[in-house]
């Protein structure tokens, strides 16, 4: 019997996008009418808790979150686990800025949803940013762009996850890649994954199956008993770790459908697969 209904959000239960209402009105009847049949919903998402709060307030219900890939937790409204970069990241990503001269980075931390840098260019950078999560309207994250807030937070020993910024030209996607490489060699005790231009840095064992794994065991519940549901690349973890049970958005790309066993055209034609699936237990 189908118990929970793991979701990514961009992409996916925010799919498609509403310029004023963040979630489409029938994924949210979806999500009611499954909580209030006894079934549990997991928001699960590189996003960060604080930003999973305001879909909270959106959906009105209670909902469990696995946030920044899984590095926090929170279930029956209170967070149950928290895994942060070692103490000595400072240290690491000194390291790696000066060996790669970066253009800029991005932490998420416990106290703050995102705080950014720049290390070249600052002023276009800055003004670029400040145009592009400005566009992102209600699905904006709550950013720091502010040197002090950057450097408490670098050091409080509190960051759930770290992005590296190398630039979206060419040269910029191969670095990254490079650098991805290097730091997956010399820095076992995190883990870092790349994505064009950008590179994501978590703790060690940080993945959205790994979350969702460690969920199942906090509340008893069999991996069977999960439908998980994602469109991009950090999906993936899921769809091989429930691959019964796993549906990838159909607008997906290719390169990630190939890993889900079903596809969807909107996170709400679940209702009728878990409408069957309960009439059948």
């Amino acid at each position: 019997m189908i118990r929970v209904i793991a979701t990514d959000l961009d992409g996916t239960l925010f799919y498609p996008r509403r310029r004023r209402k963040m979630i489409p009105r029938k994924n949210i009847e979806l999500i009611k009418s499954f909580i209030s049949e006894g079934g549990r919903i997991v928001l699960v998402s590189g996003r960060s808790f604080h930003y999973a709060e305001k879909v909270f307030e959106v959906i009105g219900q209670k909902v469990d979150f696995i946030g920044c890939n899984s590095a926090v937790m929170y279930v029956n409204d209170q967070i149950v686990d928290e895994v942060f970069l070692p103490s000595n990241f400072p240290d690491i990503f000194h390291e790696i800025q000066t060996k790669y001269h970066l253009r800029g980075y991005m932490l998420m931390s416990k106290n703050v949803p995102l705080a950014l840098e720049t290390a070249t260019l600052p002023g276009p950078l800055r003004l670029f940013y400040n145009v592009y999560y400005r566009l992102q309207g209600i699905y904006r994250e709550n950013y720091a762009f502010d040197q002090k807030v950057w450097k408490r937070e670098l050091h409080s020993g509190q960051i759930y996850k770290f992005m590296l910024y190398f630039g979206l030209t060419g040269k910029g996607k191969r670095r990254a890649m490079e650098a991805n490489k290097y730091i997956r060699a010399t820095y076992p005790m995190i883990e870092s994954s790349w994505s064009n231009g950008f590179i994501e840095i978590t703790g060690k064992n940080i993945s959205k199956a790994e979350g969702l794994k460690k969920y199942c065991r906090y509340l008893n519940i069999a991996q069977d008993d999960i439908i998980v549901v994602g469109d991009s690349g950090n999906d993936i973890s899921m769809f091989n770790t429930f691959y019964e049970n796993s549906y990838c958005m159909d607008h997906a790309s290719e390169k990630v459908k190939k890993y889900a066993k079903h596809t969807l055209k909107q996170f709400s034609d679940l209702s009728t697969i878990v409408l069957k699936n309960r009439s059948k237990d």
